[in-house]
């Protein structure tokens, strides 16, 4: 690629990123209000170039029904890992729209800490398949 398109390329980059995020590096009071909640509820923020996604640092864990057969038995399935996430945009008079999702993976490893009892993690031993 030429130097010159090249060049202004980067400057058009440059430019729009500095447009887009001007009220994310800058926020409404209701929209610094609203981050500043998520965070304290336990939610980590990225800013993009036109929206902030909060996502819920710590999943919850959803257990699946053992399926049981004459032949195998109960046999545990995979657990899910349940997150909010909350995709997060401002109106042009400071307003924050928000869009909240799950996200839904399947359980790699069980949790640790304060988040569950030892009753609710042996429980979750017992039903959930860790691959």
């Amino acid at each position: 690629m030429p130097r010159t398109t090249t060049a202004v390329l980067l400057l058009t980059v440059a430019s729009l990123a500095g447009c887009t995020s001007a009220w994310i590096t800058d926020p409404s009071p209701a929209m610094a209000s609203l981050i500043n909640d998520l965070k304290l509820e336990g939610f980590k923020c990225k800013a993009g170039f036109s929206n902030i996604e909060c996502r819920q640092i710590d999943a919850l864990v959803e257990k699946s029904a053992k399926i049981c057969s004459s032949e195998k038995g109960c046999e545990p399935q995979p657990c899910h890992d349940v997150r909010l996430v909350y995709t997060i945009t401002q109106a042009r008079d400071g307003i924050p729209g928000i869009a909240q999702t799950t996200e839904r993976t399947e359980t790699r490893k069980l949790p640790s800490g304060d988040m569950y009892s030892q009753e609710r993690i042996a429980d979750l031993k017992e039903y959930c398949a860790i691959r």
